[in-house]
């Protein structure tokens, strides 16, 4: 059978559209709760923000995140350990530091922003590992004065922009340049000259490497007999010197 249903109509005007409501308890209730939630979000906003990186990668590899194979090796520092950039991160990051690179016959078809990924995957470290710090300390300035001191037996060979990796426990320490850092090619397809130019970033392989050999208390040693009809060797040296081998002749 059909069921008739009946429909109750009014004509009382709805209490949200009364002036008085917005004096009422239950309005003052609303705004607190409202105020409330706003507050817890931007709480659980700055708790993820500290907790996780939430840039997006500008570079053509698309990419900030540390891999996994490297995440095991930085989460296994056991000593405090320092990463010295040799200017200022605004200097670094903004595009100034590419342009000095650029004037020096450098060229980054990214513009730049290999840079950037480099601050942003160091910043990474920092968060894997507390045993990691990550300072920028301009070497134009005084600030640097003590690193000076430190590495002077080295300064002539330290260049605007490098990096020092550092482990006071140790004693160890690991200079890393655009050569180390970056994956560079030259470009002869002018007649005229040729261009360095940056096709790729070596960044996790050269700091992971670094980290791992000035927090390390001992050295593995490959002695190389040289002499006579002895081939070339000069590759498999700088193989096994990225992977922290101390090389005898």
């Amino acid at each position: 059978k059909e069921q008739k249903v009946t429909v109750a109509t009014t004509d009382k005007i709805p209490f949200y559209t009364k002036g008085s409501f917005k004096y009422s308890s239950l309005s003052s209730a609303l705004i607190a709760g409202f105020i409330i939630l706003i507050i817890g979000f931007n709480m659980l906003a700055g708790f993820v923000a500290e907790r996780f990186t939430l840039d997006v990668d500008l570079t053509v590899s698309g990419d900030y995140s540390v891999s996994e194979d490297n995440k095991a090796v930085i989460e296994s520092i056991d000593k405090p350990v320092e990463i010295i950039c040799t200017t200022s991160e605004e200097y670094y990051t903004d595009g100034s530091y590419y342009q000095a690179l650029y004037t020096s016959g450098i060229y980054d078809k990214t513009g730049g922003k290999y840079m950037k990924q480099t601050v942003e995957l160091l910043k990474n470290y920092q968060k894997l590992n507390s045993n990691i710090t990550l300072k920028f300390v301009d070497a134009q300035t005084p600030a640097f004065d003590d690193y000076r001191e430190l590495f002077s037996a080295y300064m002539d060979a330290i260049l605007y922009g490098d990096y020092i990796v550092y482990c006071e426990e140790t004693g160890k320490h690991k200079f890393l340049s655009n050569d180390d850092i970056y994956a560079i090619t030259t470009d002869t397809s002018s007649y005229y000259s040729s261009t360095s130019v940056i096709t790729g970033s070596n960044v996790e392989t050269a700091f992971t490497s670094a980290l791992d050999y000035t927090t390390s208390e001992t050295d593995d040693i490959v002695t190389i007999v040289t002499g006579y009809n002895s081939s070339d060797t000069s590759e498999l040296q700088t193989l096994f010197e990225e992977n922290n081998y101390a090389i005898h002749t």
